[in-house]
């Protein structure tokens, strides 16, 4: 997941995860173009995770979720999110700029086929205006509410995002005018995406059924003051269902150094089926820095769901605890732990990793 911290100027900024090893060049008098990465690798001590087990024939003996279910905890190493990253620049007339970044995921920890995944393909405009770019990124409701503050690399918290990893985006940002900026974000899905958000039915599969277009609105505004942050987010969440009801969220930075805290509160309103809506979620993180070393982070968060269903949507608190430590510029360890307080212990996990940038 990378040590990313809000900020809708990052985006415009092609502050990417490319990290301090990225070799940069210029292309002629006006362009510059970047290569640089990750290489990610965590060893999960534990891992609490669910396997079909009809004849019980798995080695543990598990607590019983269902009558073919069983949690299990595993141990393993795996790949944590490496990449390989391009990016650039040119600059153009009329004081425009235009940009481009391109992130590709690969499996570290074995040979699975190279790169196996674009995780980030945008190329935009920007100027006095602001900056408008079309692709596939992280979304601005996730950048600004999701990951208010995120020191986690592996789960972390659990976030509630719902138009943000869809790709075809659309996104502008505004210029900072004062400490205030804002941004707005949709998603281009049009009825060739063989989508289908009608409430009306949602079993029909009738062949020839035209799928829906569908372009979700996302809001973001942002203010900046001497030593904190604050950020709205509005996601009307018509990926979802032509019925459902938004989400809204408010996070909140506030730095006293060497300790930062962040607060995000954030409600999501009812869809016709999905299990991750009709709650409100309320996260505390505390970060203590010892910089230029590392860091200890503690995030505790409270999830209340409208409607309780035993064993599925339960109220609960998540606690979840990072520390790095950091040997370069370039290369820094980990260790991390999750508590999610679902039954049997489902996700809850423990694990040490290492990332080296380049």
């Amino acid at each position: 997941m990378g040590r990313k911290t809000s900020g809708m100027a990052g985006a415009v900024a092609l502050a990417l995860a490319s990290g301090a090893g990225a070799v940069e060049f210029d292309v002629g008098e006006d362009s510059t173009f970047a290569v640089g990465g990750e290489l990610q690798l965590l060893y999960l001590l534990d891992e609490r995770r669910s396997f079909d087990d009809p004849d019980e024939s798995l080695d543990e003996d598990p607590p019983r979720r269902s009558g073919d279910e069983g949690v299990f905890g595993v141990e393993e190493l795996i790949d944590n999110g490496s990449a390989l990253i391009v990016e650039g620049d040119t600059r153009l007339a009329d004081g425009l700029t235009g940009y481009f970044a391109l992130e590709w995921n690969f499996t570290a920890d074995q040979d699975d086929g190279g790169l196996n995944e674009t995780s980030e393909s945008i190329f935009g405009l920007a100027g006095r205006f602001g900056a408008v770019q079309i692709g596939n990124g992280d979304g601005i409701y996730e950048d600004a509410i999701s990951d208010v503050l995120n020191p986690f690399e592996y789960e972390g918290p659990t976030s509630f995002d719902f138009s943000g990893d869809h790709g075809d985006q659309l996104t502008y940002f505004s210029p900072d005018v004062g400490n205030f900026s804002f941004a707005v974000q949709t998603v281009l899905k049009g009825d060739g995406e063989g989508i289908d958000t009608d409430a009306a039915d949602p079993s029909d599969e009738r062949p020839g059924r035209r799928a829906d277009t569908v372009n979700p609105l996302v809001l973001v505004a942002s203010y900046s003051g001497d030593g904190y942050e604050v950020h709205l987010g509005y996601d009307d969440r018509a990926l979802v269902s032509d019925q459902a009801d938004p989400q809204t969220g408010l996070g909140v930075i506030v730095e006293f150094e060497p300790v930062t805290l962040a607060l995000k509160y954030e409600t999501v309103g009812d869809s016709r089926d999905n299990a991750r809506d009709g709650l409100s979620a309320t996260m505390l993180i505390a970060t203590y820095s010892y910089e230029p070393r590392g860091s200890v982070a503690l995030a505790v968060q409270q999830i209340a769901y409208d409607h309780e269903v035993p064993l599925a949507r339960e109220d609960r608190s998540e606690v979840v605890i990072n520390a790095f430590y950091r040997l370069g510029e370039d290369l820094y360890f980990f260790a991390e732990a999750a508590e999610y307080d679902l039954a049997d212990g489902l996700g809850d996990y423990t694990g040490i990793g290492a990332v080296y940038s380049f």
